[in-house]
């Protein structure tokens, strides 16, 4: 399933949770040291709500967010009130042919999106095609090493957030299976509003 297809990413009550679940700006600091300063044209690949493209725009560089979710880049434009960031729709292989950057990041999970090898061939292409001489692609990935599926079920992967406006949603994962390197799970919410009915 595409990111485009995933509920979490085009149903606009999963959306409003994205940035509650994913807290914390350890990552997106480790990248801006490794940016520096100077002003440069960066894309963010799998932008997602936006949340570090606005970082990056607001230390003046000049940003392009893509992503091939429309509902995640709907938010994303809502969210950059100032026209601060230029927003696309697609993945990395639709940046038009006529923008250079001096870096492409891929943050947080985005190329765990990437599925086959084709894709992670197609995206390694078009960025290598996007950057300028000396351009750099940033990304990450989890180690399988560790793990960490074995931790995404009910009993350890349960967790509630609490809304800003006092609703309540409980989530957790359930592995499903193993196939190869592709690991399928589920991701369960159940909202639960506090007071009386």
């Amino acid at each position: 399933m595409s990111n485009a297809e995933n509920a979490q990413y085009t149903d606009p009550r999963l959306i409003e949770l994205y940035d509650l679940q994913n807290t914390g700006v350890d990552d997106y600091r480790f990248y801006e040291q490794l940016i520096g300063r100077k002003a440069l044209c960066i894309a963010d690949v799998g932008c997602g709500t936006g949340v570090f493209a606005m970082r990056l725009a607001q230390q003046g560089h000049a940003v392009v967010g893509i992503d091939p979710a429309e509902a995640m880049l709907d938010h994303a434009g809502r969210r950059d009130r100032q026209h601060q960031v230029r927003w696309l729709h697609g993945d990395a292989s639709r940046l038009p042919a006529e923008l250079l950057f001096d870096v492409i990041v891929m943050t947080g999970h985005a190329f765990q999106c990437l599925l086959t090898d084709a894709a992670v061939q197609e995206t390694l292409r078009a960025a290598h095609a996007h950057l300028r001489p000396g351009g750099r692609m940033m990304f990450e990935s989890r180690n399988p090493a560790t793990q960490p599926w074995q931790r995404w079920v009910p009993a350890h992967s349960h967790r509630v957030l609490s809304k800003p406006d006092g609703e309540s949603v409980a989530i957790y994962h359930d592995t499903q299976s193993m196939q190869g390197e592709l690991l399928r799970f589920d991701t369960h919410f159940h909202f639960q509003r506090s007071g009386c009915a």
